[in-house]
């Protein structure tokens, strides 16, 4: 069984590229928050691919910061740079993806928390 189930947030502008037969692709990455041992905060970037229906649904819906769930499996892939390196990498094939929250709804959540956390503070004092 090869099934990886992720939750994080798009690492970068999503791209389509249109490819031969009418077939589209994104390459980018999803980014997951997690934490060592000794409580130290870390962020995995993992790199993600989808194509077609997929790619075009991820390209419309979601930009940097955004957060989904994908369904996935992993794949190794090797190939050779312009500069004639080998490279191998291994990255998720998306097959299933949930959108779950826009950044922009998430900051502005943290901005009217952050404001009412401030009058609190403010009637306190005084």
């Amino acid at each position: 069984m090869n099934q990886v189930q992720l939750i994080g947030r798009i690492a970068r502008d999503v791209e389509l590229t249109e490819i031969s037969n009418n077939r589209q692709v994104i390459n980018n990455a999803i980014a997951i928050n997690r934490k060592s041992k000794d409580g130290v905060d870390y962020v995995d970037f993992i790199p993600i691919t989808a194509w077609n229906g997929t790619a075009k649904l991820i390209h419309a819906y979601m930009q940097k910061g955004d957060e989904l769930a994908i369904v996935g499996q992993l794949r190794m892939r090797q190939f050779e740079t312009k500069q004639g390196q080998n490279v191998s990498t291994v990255e998720v094939l998306v097959s299933e993806v949930q959108f779950l929250r826009k950044k922009i709804a998430t900051d502005q959540a943290r901005t009217q928390e952050q404001q009412i956390l401030d009058n609190i503070e403010t009637l306190v004092v005084e």
